[in-house]
């Protein structure tokens, strides 16, 4: 185990009840487990990244919290660990498939395949290889099934590093990486 993350969400901005991660792909083997509401995720294969319009160029930030001063106070840092660090891509779910088109023509030419998607709900768990492109819309619960009463959403992450014997393969990510950026 390399990292482990909790991540919370009670909806989007100006009341939606979901929000969203663009798309990106992690460095490490990643097992995403839903607690509470659910998730939709869409996953593109690593050869798919140009079609993504793949970008190392995408701020990334986290939040910190600091109660040295006697009271807790959020900042806005920037990433800590260069581990979990990701490249992002310019296409997003967020908007419609024509208007992804209408931004960035050439997607037509080099999506080969349309995203998997899957919708995990509580006790659901995915596994997301190194390399490969996920984008996922956390919902919060909507009370209608049982168990799901909780206010937020509610998940958590694990990232594995390679085990030695695959450590051979790193030349390959690191391919995919470098495919990535073109």
């Amino acid at each position: 185990l390399k990292e482990r993350r909790i991540w919370m969400s009670s909806g989007g901005a100006k009341g939606a009840s979901y929000v969203s991660a663009g798309f990106h792909w992690d460095h490490m083997h990643n097992v995403h487990v839903v607690l509470s509401g659910s998730k939709e995720v869409f996953l593109v294969p690593p050869l798919q990244a140009p079609a993504l319009r793949a970008t190392r160029f995408c701020p990334q930030a986290q939040w910190q919290m600091d109660c040295s001063a006697g009271r807790m106070t959020l900042q806005k840092a920037p990433m800590i660990s260069t581990e979990s660090s990701t490249d992002y891509a310019l296409v997003s779910i967020e908007q419609s498939c024509s208007e992804n088109l209408r931004r960035h023509p050439q997607m037509a030419e080099d999506m080969k395949e349309s995203p998997l998607k899957v919708l995990l709900q509580p006790g659901d768990a995915i596994y997301i290889p190194p390399g490969w492109w996920h984008s996922i819309r956390t919902h919060r619960p909507s009370h209608d099934s049982p168990g799901d009463d909780l206010p937020l959403a509610l998940s958590v992450n694990f990232w594995y590093d390679l085990p030695p014997e695959l450590k051979s393969y790193a030349s390959l990510l690191l391919t995919m990486e470098i495919l990535s950026w073109q």
